[in-house]
């Protein structure tokens, strides 16, 4: 009776699955995974691609120190307003008494100021009249005007912060180079310093430490991008360029001395227009969208 019931149950155990051909399966896989990663060859080391050295520059800039000139069409409204005030504000020949007295250089100065106003309205050349000039050299305690072309402008001293008063103008520094020689400071930035640390750095490295400035924002007003010489490379593979931020930066006080020992060699405070003609037509193309017109 053993040996029927064992007998059976050989029998059951031969013709159903049997669970252990999975995990002999498993074991098979391993076998071929690790023998396929020690037949396989380590990768060589690759170096890290070139990037491009960060660069911080300062857009140093002297605001306008007075008022652009006027156009034709605003002289014309101007004196057309001071004639209709000085019609209601002039005096009566019968009451003029009230006002001056007689005979003194005063009435004089006034009669004399009214005849030439009404000669220059009879001609009808409201363009050219000059009210107010005419006024502070007739009228006694007119205020002085202060005149647009000073004497950096006679002279043609593009280094002095005096000319161009009605213009906005910017510091421009020549390096001894032949190309590119014309630029805004600028240096690369170094350590942890921010964009607007290492601009104020460069500045003063290359400028001198008078120049006292105040940042008028803290973020790019612009960048520019441009590969380095050949040259260049050779020497320092792991950047193939630079990208320049300009930060945007306002004159207090002092005056630019330039840094022989840091490859300057002269500077310049000029307008947007003379800066077109310094630097080279692919960072005007960068820096024009940051400058003023005015």
């Amino acid at each position: 009776m053993a040996s029927r019931t064992s007998t059976a149950l050989g029998r059951a155990l031969l013709s159903g699955s049997c669970s252990c051909r999975a995990p002999a399966r498993v074991h098979l896989a391993r076998l071929q995974s690790s023998a396929a990663a020690a037949d396989a060859q380590p990768a060589p080391p690759t170096s890290p691609a070139p990037s491009h050295r960060v660069v911080a520059s300062a857009l140093l800039s002297r605001p306008p120190l007075i008022l652009p000139p006027l156009s034709p069409l605003e002289r014309s409204y101007y004196a057309y307003q001071r004639r209709i005030h000085r019609a209601l504000a002039k005096p009566a020949s019968v009451s003029q008494s009230w006002f001056f007295k007689k005979g003194t250089q005063a009435e004089k100065s006034f009669v004399e100021f009214e005849k030439r106003v009404a000669k220059e309205e009879e001609q009808g050349d409201l363009e050219q009249m000059k009210a107010f000039e005419m006024a502070a050299e007739e009228v006694e305690g007119a205020p002085d005007y202060v005149p647009r072309e000073t004497e950096a402008d006679k002279k043609g001293d593009i280094t002095s912060l005096e000319r161009k008063a009605d213009r906005t103008l910017y510091l421009l520094l020549k390096k001894n180079r032949k190309e590119h020689a014309w630029q805004f400071p600028q240096g690369g930035v170094e350590g942890e310093e921010s964009l607007l640390e290492a601009a104020k750095r460069e500045l003063h490295e290359e400028t001198g430490v008078n120049v006292d400035v105040w940042p008028s924002g803290r973020v790019p007003a612009g960048a520019y991008t441009y590969p380095f010489p050949a040259e260049h490379k050779k020497k320092h593979p792991e950047h193939e360029g630079a990208k320049v931020f300009f930060m945007p930066m306002r004159i207090v006080r002092g005056q630019v001395e330039p840094n022989k020992q840091e490859g300057i060699v002269d500077f310049a405070w000029l307008t947007k227009e003379e800066v077109k003609e310094k630097v080279s037509p692919e960072y005007w193309a960068a820096v024009e969208p940051m400058l003023s017109d005015y």
